[in-house]
């Protein structure tokens, strides 16, 4: 097999890369790996020129012409320490800072992602576990379901995805991606509500985690609570708002560790489930406090109070 030395990997906040382009204008890490893992959609990994670059694949299809740069570039990312299965992966395929950039450069068509595992010894070796992955060519984050890809070490390990196919871009070939993120699979957990802002007075945020949809907490404009789960790094979190007579979250904003998504909600009465933002290239990664703000409500029949009746919550780990 072929060895490159300019596949050396640079480590950049629990992402490496084959190659990316430097940046001579903004920071010198731009386009590296990290940048598909920053919860920003105006950064992205961008792999170098083909002029730069080096024909990064030793033949996987057997057909020159499908096995052509920037086929066999690869991003690589951090799971976590310990056992970990991964259910799904999900990416926003190109540079999708807008629609002319995510036409102007080459997107990514389908992949394969190959596992490495740590050993006793904290050595890293590559496992025989693959899973073939295919995307559309739209924007946004695609999630596409994977199986038989799991960590299965106590010492953690990487996740290897590597480019086998594109949509070529109108401009360039550079492949680009803003976002990638691998789903694992998750548990449910107890919320503890930890702190509240702008609750109507006298109203307990306990309702919100006694497992009933007939009792409330009341928030006023502005409402915002913040919530944990023990030890557990937290995945997801859900929201049942409370009767129509009441107004009902219809934009939120989700934030932890530094990152934050604003979600739209319908207006209903049934659990909604979110993602809570990742702090790595992996569901359930923040230790943090994770925080819920009511940007926008559904107006009330009777009163314009926030009522949430439930929250729910599923994590990836048990912490330590």
């Amino acid at each position: 097999m072929l060895v490159l030395s300019f596949l050396v990997s640079n480590l950049y906040a629990g992402a490496a890369s084959s190659s990316f382009k430097e940046e001579s204008r903004k920071s010198k890490t731009f386009w590296s790996a990290s940048s598909a893992i920053d919860g920003n959609v105006n950064t992205a990994w961008m792999i170098k020129s083909e002029e730069l670059s080096s024909d990064a694949l030793d033949v996987i299809t057997g057909d020159e012409e499908k096995s052509k740069w920037p086929r066999g570039e690869w991003i690589e990312i951090d799971g976590p320490i310990g056992v970990s299965t991964v259910s799904s992966i999900g990416m926003m395929v190109g540079f999708s800072q807008s629609e002319d950039t995510f036409t102007d450069y080459a997107r990514v068509k389908s992949a394969k992602i190959e596992v490495y595992e740590f050993s006793s010894s904290m050595e890293l070796k590559k496992t025989s576990k693959t899973a073939e992955v295919s995307f559309e060519d739209k924007m946004g984050m695609q999630e596409v379901a994977v199986s038989g890809i799991d960590i299965s070490s106590e010492g953690g390990g990487k996740y290897r995805l590597i480019i086998t196919d594109i949509y070529p871009g109108k401009d360039f070939d550079n492949v680009a991606v803003s976002e990638m993120m691998f789903y694992l699979k998750d548990f449910d957990v107890q919320p503890e509500i930890a702190e509240s802002e702008q609750g109507v007075e006298g109203s307990d945020t306990s309702k919100m985690t006694d497992k009933s949809t007939k009792t409330y907490w009341l928030g006023n404009e502005g409402a915002k609570f913040g919530f944990d789960a023990g030890s557990a790094t937290i995945s997801r979190l859900s929201i049942t708002s409370g009767s129509s007579s009441y107004a009902r979250p219809k934009k939120i904003k989700i934030s932890t560790g530094g990152r934050e998504q604003v979600h739209d909600l319908a207006n209903t009465n049934k659990a909604q489930w979110f993602w809570v933002p990742s702090v790595t290239g992996y569901s359930g990664s923040t230790w943090d406090t994770v925080y819920v703000e009511v940007l926008e409500v559904y107006p009330g029949s009777k009163s314009q109070e926030i009522a949430i009746a439930e929250l729910g919550a599923k994590a990836t780990g048990l912490g330590f």
